[in-house]
């Protein structure tokens, strides 16, 4: 009884700990949301605290460049992409070092064809291992490329809620999203993300407010 107790608490804590990566990776993506440079995101690091697992900084992979920014946003480094640069990312054996840095990152994006048969247009598909669900843009709540799912995290939505919020994100697992009314005073555009907050001590996420843009990959 004791090893199978025992073995039931390491299992608990692994599933624990991997839904808490999860959420702050998802957490990262929309922290991430705002567009770079006009370039196209191709791939990403979130290097996270071993302490609280708060994020200390995102690397983002574009063609041009590797960015990577503080938790708040701030730019940290610019880094040009030389072809060397690649070279040297791409001669590593992914097998040897999970640590390893590759071309786009350890979490390649990889996007929807513009031509997809369900009018996806560069939307994300996924982001490493983690897979993106969407709304049909003419499913019959009229919820247009919102998300409906990414990997095992469910998305909760407003319909007509006094504030104007239709088809916005509620809540992401345990985790409470708040956004801005349609008629805040300083005019800013529906879908802006205000706040994350976790609802138990196992999550402690700080996101800085993003705006989404329709038809890019990068919500």
């Amino acid at each position: 009884m004791d090893t199978e107790l025992f073995r039931y608490k390491i299992n608990l804590k692994q599933t624990l700990f991997h839904m808490k990566l999860r959420l702050l990776f998802t957490a990262a993506l929309l922290y991430t949301s705002v567009s770079v440079w006009g370039q196209q995101l191709k791939g990403m690091d979130v290097n996270i605290s071993e302490q609280n697992s708060a994020i200390l900084s995102v690397d983002l992979y574009t063609e041009d460049a590797v960015i990577t920014v503080d938790s708040y946003g701030q730019l940290l480094r610019y880094q040009p992409n030389r072809r060397n640069n690649f070279q040297q990312r791409d001669d590593f054996d992914r097998s040897s070092n999970d640590n390893i840095r590759y071309r786009y990152g350890k979490y390649p994006i990889e996007y929807y064809s513009d031509n997809d048969i369900w009018g996806r247009n560069n939307m994300i598909k996924n982001i490493g291992r983690i897979g993106f669900e969407y709304f049909h843009k003419n499913d019959i709540w009229n919820r247009d490329l919102f998300f409906k799912q990414i990997g095992n995290i469910n998305f909760e939505y407003f319909d007509n809620d006094i504030w104007g919020r239709k088809g916005k994100l509620r809540k992401v697992g345990n985790v409470t999203l708040d956004y801005y009314s349609d008629w805040d005073n300083n005019k800013r555009m529906v879908g802006q993300l205000k706040s994350i907050q976790g609802e138990n001590d196992l999550i402690q996420i700080n996101v800085i407010p993003q705006y989404y843009y329709r038809n890019d990959g990068r919500r």
